[in-house]
């Protein structure tokens, strides 16, 4: 389906939001500086962008203060899985990041990628905050180290946005080339309806379009990982 991309901004969806506060002076007095990155782009709707400013604003407010969130888009310190990797060694402090760079950690995640496996999305609110999300959180950090503290979701829960036509079944999407993101499951869903999927980096999406490399991409879960 040709939709607009929504600007949702939301900390409880399913953006992972990770954060190691361990070895943080909180009676320091200066603010305490947090690095968070991520790989989208400042001014596209519904991006990764709007989340983090969030992040920042709430954090900052809430602390009185005492914290102060520089935020560096567009990969400026890293693709998706070296902010992730940054994060682990602590030269980066919080980072955005989608199920499919988690689950080197936890394969389990890529369960939230079956399509319609959610009524809605306030069912899948519920379910993310519930006994079930917290054992997922729990797992990320003992195998990663990884501090789950918000959830958001970018751009929907299952759209297809191309430059083709516009999809209603899966019928409308066989011979379509589809950017998803590096996950197993992603990729067989677009591969199940037809499509062929390509694990493209988000900052090469709309250079990959123009040039038809791909013809639109799959609007999906995402997180805030650091």
């Amino acid at each position: 389906m040709n939709l607009k991309r929504r600007r949702v901004i939301s900390l409880l969806v399913c953006l992972f939001i990770l954060v190691i506060f361990n070895s943080i002076n909180i009676n320091a007095e200066e603010p305490i500086i947090i690095k968070l990155g991520h790989v989208g782009l400042e001014n596209t709707l519904g991006d990764d962008h709007a989340m983090a400013l969030v992040f920042k604003d709430t954090l900052e407010k809430m602390s009185g203060g005492a914290f102060k969130v520089d935020i560096f888009p567009a990969s400026q310190l890293g693709s998706a899985r070296e902010l992730l990797e940054s994060v682990q060694v602590g030269t980066l402090k919080a980072a955005i990041s989608t199920p499919g760079e988690v689950t080197m950690f936890v394969p389990e995640i890529e369960v939230m990628a079956i399509p319609f496996i959610f009524s809605d999305p306030l069912v899948f609110y519920k379910v993310a905050e519930g006994p079930w999300g917290q054992a997922l959180k729990e797992k990320i950090r003992e195998t990663s180290g990884l501090r789950v503290i918000a959830l958001g979701e970018n751009g929907g829960f299952r759209n297809i946005v191309n430059s083709k036509r516009e999809v209603h079944t899966p019928e409308d999407m066989k011979g379509l080339k589809i950017r998803t993101i590096p996950s197993n499951a992603y990729m067989e869903i677009v591969k199940s309806m037809g499509a062929s999927p390509s694990p493209i980096p988000w900052t090469e999406l709309y250079t990959a379009c123009q040039t038809g490399v791909v013809d639109g991409q799959q609007m999906m879960v995402e997180g805030v990982v650091s």
